[in-house]
């Protein structure tokens, strides 16, 4: 009796011990941010999370990047701090993909700006999975960035093709490659986000430069009726069972 009293104490005291220590190096035992916020991996220490301010959108017309009739579904949105998009240069980025019983889809550009091209990764044309991945085009795969009059610049990655000129000027709505799966990507999709770079000279030299990922409004069709939707509110789902997406005829 007396060795389970004395067991009972030394408990006690370690769990005493532990709360200290977690109090005095203010340790989060949760992960939840504000209504306002978003969770993010810390830059500085990859180990850590963080929640910081959420932008707003900026007013910027931005197309859905397929046809308007082609059906897509999101397979990973905002801040997925179980996937890829939790670092601050794709933070808000949306990954949609073509169902897997369907061909690659064309890209269409989501507004007019001028292309910056980066196209030296492996096509692969005809798959759908791929399981080695490579950080070839800084792992974006061949992609085009477009840089708009507003100053804000749309990412189009891991394409099999694209057929537009490097700094070319072109229009919304203008076929600028074909979906893939280059670069570090698993299975075919477009991986798209806007940005607000820092730094415009390294849009030219550095392949992959984005600068800050923000949300986006976008309009679409899901089922029978049209939505504008903050990137931070599309429904997604890896499992490919989210609503399937549609552009807004004009």
């Amino acid at each position: 009796m007396e060795q389970q009293t004395d067991l009972r104490k030394f408990y006690k005291i370690i769990l005493t011990f532990v709360m200290f220590l977690a109090c005095c190096l203010n340790i989060k035992t949760t992960s939840a941010c504000s209504a306002n916020q978003i969770l993010t991996h810390d830059p500085n220490n990859i180990s850590k999370v963080r929640c910081i301010n959420s932008p707003q959108p900026p007013y910027i017309n931005l197309q859905y990047p397929f046809n308007q009739e082609h059906a897509t579904f999101c397979s990973q949105g905002n801040s997925n701090l179980s996937g890829s998009h939790s670092h601050d240069s794709i933070l808000f980025a949306v990954d949609f993909l073509t169902p897997p019983s369907q061909p690659a889809a064309e890209i269409h550009a989501a507004h007019s700006g001028i292309a910056y091209v980066y196209d030296e990764c492996n096509f692969r044309k005809n798959q759908y999975k791929y399981s080695h991945l490579d950080d070839c085009g800084s792992g974006y795969g061949n992609h085009v960035r477009v840089l708009h009059p507003s100053g804000y610049l749309t990412m189009y990655a891991h394409l099999s093709k694209v057929v537009v000129k490097h700094k070319s000027w072109i229009n919304i709505g203008e076929i600028i490659g074909i979906e893939g799966l280059s670069g570090n990507a698993g299975k075919r999709h477009l991986h798209f986000s806007l940005h607000r770079p820092e730094n415009l000279d390294l849009i030219e030299i550095e392949p992959g430069y984005t600068g800050q990922s923000i949300p986006f409004n976008m309009r679409f069709s899901i089922g029978d009726e049209e939505q504008l939707l903050a990137s931070t509110t599309i429904p997604c789902d890896n499992n490919l069972s989210a609503a399937l997406l549609r552009g807004v005829k004009k």
